[in-house]
């Protein structure tokens, strides 16, 4: 499918980086050698200048702070992690953030290595790492409180359900000059079709998607606010922007049939937030009952309650109502929007997150940037190299380097499949079944299986956007384990009841296998 257009920025960004890093560090070195030399005093001026600026949120120049970290990096990182501390401590400042984000993240300064050869973007994801456990943590402890409260069980009553879950059930995306590339034919080869697909997908089709969305925006703001207002706060969200939803059509919606884009169901959302349980509870009633029984302006196309899933530990939680907008100033307009029903208990919790997410989504550039230039570049270009000139390094020796429960050294293994965005490894032998997180190292999943079972009944798949691993427990059953978030940073796996196949009681499941966007299953018994 080529190199996605949001890698290919993210490339040139970096390249961009490097070459500032680069130019940064020759000139200040000659700065700092000449002030060593003529004026020792200006160089621990500039640096108490300098821990001045962090210390009070002031602003600085860039050159300044690099000429502080020749003078002494050993103090400079000191008040700079210290400084990022404070910044986003609860309850974060506006005007501190800002600076925070202005002055600070765009710093060459990350891109250095301390006195015990780290780089200082490490130091940076450790602190946002800890702070959002600690806030997972706190989250999770609402959710236990109120698992005692009296209307527990009517919030476990609202059920999920799905009747809509693409923009072209509505009528969008349905444009010709879109779906004239879907039924092209890759008759050369070459990838060059593929290629096409991508590009209208993420750009043509967003693009469509954002002028929908900007046209019905302001009307739906509107209504969902006067409809919601007496039972809660309202809130309108900003229509979700270009790069976030390429963001998604590659780490989500990846095996999603053509168009992707017809997964992105939030580009114009609202929240409404509640004191009390009551008044949720109240308010997703009130509104279910209003969509339910609207005949043209809003109907139902999905329901999420997050409070469901009692394994989840990612510690932010809520309820979301997918609705499709029928304009009534554009009557040719229909389109699905996100309404979140929010505890005010977790709104700010989920603020000071979101906060620390975007800086923790910032490592993979840091990484980029302190690799090899070369590195850097190939990540730009596709693949040329010849089979012979590649070079393959060990990863993982699962019999000598992981301890599992059920598996021993001498098993024979039938298969084994690995999910690269996610580093997981699965393995299928003749009675036993596990999952790898390989970034960690350790097992995340174990299953029996009798001798009778297929051997090669382990795929993973994509459903609604969700990873999932198809597992073979018994001769007659198929189960599908979902990849959720782990408070560690790592993964875990549950198995989602909703999806499990069995067959009659003197069938034998031999074989199984999905088509390329998960929506069908071809099973061999």
């Amino acid at each position: 499918m080529g190199i996605s257009d949001s890698k290919k920025k993210l490339g040139e960004r970096v390249i961009a980086a490097r070459r500032k890093l680069d130019e940064d560090m020759k000139l200040q070195s000659q700065r700092v050698e000449d002030l060593m030399a003529k004026s020792p005093e200006t160089m621990k001026f500039i640096l108490s200048s300098i821990e001045a600026s962090f210390k009070n949120c002031a602003p600085f120049l860039e050159p300044t702070l690099l000429v502080a970290w020749k003078a002494d990096k050993d103090k400079c990182r000191e008040f700079v992690i210290e400084a990022c501390k404070n910044v986003l401590r609860a309850p974060i400042k506006a005007e501190e953030y800002g600076w925070f984000q202005n002055y600070v993240v765009p710093s060459s300064i990350w891109m250095l290595q301390t006195s015990d050869d780290r780089f200082m973007y490490q130091e940076l994801m450790d602190v946002a790492k800890s702070m959002s456990r600690g806030i997972i943590e706190s989250m999770d402890s609402v959710f236990t409180h109120l698992q005692s409260h009296a209307k527990w069980d009517e919030l476990m009553a609202i059920k999920e359900e799905t009747l809509v879950s693409r923009q072209d059930e509505v009528g969008l995306l349905q444009d010709k000059g879109i779906m004239d590339v879907a039924d092209m034919k890759d008759d050369d080869g070459d990838g060059k079709v593929g290629q096409l697909q991508t590009f209208i997908d993420s750009h043509a089709a967003i693009n469509s998607l954002t002028v929908t969305a900007k046209a019905i925006d302001g009307e739906f703001q509107n209504y969902v606010g006067a409809l919601t207002g007496r039972y809660g706060t309202f809130k309108a969200a900003p229509m979700k922007k270009v790069e976030r939803c390429l963001s998604k059509l590659e780490n989500d919606y990846q095996l999603a049939k053509y168009p992707k884009s017809a997964k992105l169901l939030d580009l114009v959302r609202c929240s409404v937030t509640f004191n009390t349980l009551e008044q949720l509870i109240e308010g997703f009633h009130a509104l279910k009952t209003h969509v339910d029984s609207a005949q043209q302006t809003m109907k139902l196309a999905r329901v999420k309650n997050g409070f469901l899933d009692a394994t989840y530990d990612g510690g932010y939680r809520d309820i979301k109502l997918n609705v499709i907008f029928h304009s009534a100033v554009h009557p040719e307009i229909k389109m699905i929007c996100e309404i979140q029903l929010i505890l005010s208990q977790f709104l700010n919790e989920k603020k000071r997150i979101h906060k620390l997410y975007s800086i923790a989504r910032e490592e993979m550039f840091f990484e980029m940037v302190v690799q090899d230039d070369k590195l850097v570049r190939d990540e730009q270009q596709p693949a040329r190299k010849n089979m012979k000139e590649l070079q393959f390094n060990p990863l993982l020796n699962v019999g000598k380097e992981l301890s599992f429960r059920k598996y021993a050294s001498n098993d024979t293994m039938c298969k084994c499949s690995v999910e690269p965005e996610l580093q997981l490894l699965s393995l299928e032998g003749v009675g036993w079944g596990g999952v790898v997180d390989m970034q960690q190292k350790k097992p995340i999943l174990e299953w029996d299986k009798s001798k009778e079972c297929g051997k090669h009944m382990s795929h993973w798949i994509s459903i609604d956007g969700e990873k999932h691993l198809s597992v073979q427990l018994t001769e007659r059953q198929l189960s599908m384990f979902k990849v959720k978030a782990a408070k560690n940073g790592g993964h875990r796996m549950t198995e989602n009841e909703k999806y499990k196949i069995m067959v009659g009681d003197e069938q034998t499941m031999l074989y199984c296998d999905f088509n390329h966007d998960s929506s069908r299953i071809v099973l061999v018994i």
